[in-house]
């Protein structure tokens, strides 16, 4: 049961893929897009208004300052992303599909920034969530943005914001699910199965 949302993603996303291609994963990654910035941006009204009522301790010496845990983040979340957005195919993709030179750049700056200032906010608000008390070290360090949405420190979502959250979070990994399974395709159609009718391409891409 656990594994369940997982696959219902992936074959939703593989659903779609698998008829539409290319076209369909841009216009969904758009849809998606513009949907999780209306997201973050509740949630960030949300917090703001909550942080009022919360109580902040003086903080630990694991939870500022100069620590190995802050270093490594630093250099290991910085290097996940380049690599991720330098070797993925799903990336290129939307590269060679772009208009032109012009609307690259802009899409390329536009895209940036918004990474950056949605990947700060879940990691400030799992921050937040350690600070407030609100998740501890029994919460799951994978879930620690969810606990400040929560009631308990186990960072069940109990909540209507909590579940926005996850949305968010969902439809995030829907389009970096799709961008995969469109660059699988593209990798499998130029080089294994060039000489291979497309429907191949896309049997192989659900095996």
């Amino acid at each position: 049961l656990a594994a369940l949302p997982m696959v219902l993603l992936a074959c939703l996303t593989m659903s779609y893929t698998f008829f539409g291609g290319l076209y369909v994963s841009i216009l969904t990654d758009r849809l998606q897009g513009a949907a999780s910035i209306v997201l973050v941006s509740v949630l960030a009204v949300y917090l703001c208004t909550r942080l009022r009522s919360e109580e902040f301790p003086s903080l630990s010496r694991e939870q500022y300052g100069l620590t190995y845990a802050g270093y490594s983040s630093l250099l290991t979340q910085p290097l996940a992303t380049v690599s991720w957005i330098l070797l993925s195919e799903s990336i290129w993709q939307r590269v060679w599909a772009s208009e032109d030179d012009r609307g690259l750049r802009r899409a390329a700056w536009l895209g940036a920034g918004a990474t950056v200032v949605v990947t700060f906010f879940f990691g400030l608000v799992g921050f937040l969530a350690l600070w407030t008390g609100r998740a501890d070290t029994t919460t799951n360090s994978n879930l620690l943005m969810y606990a400040f949405f929560s009631q308990t420190p186990t960072a069940r979502l109990d909540g209507p914001f909590g579940l926005l959250a996850l949305l968010c979070a969902t439809l995030m990994a829907e389009g970096t699910v799709d961008s995969f399974q469109n660059g699988i395709a593209a990798t499998l159609s130029t080089t294994l199965l060039r000489n291979q009718p497309l429907w191949v391409t896309r049997v192989m891409v659900l095996v």
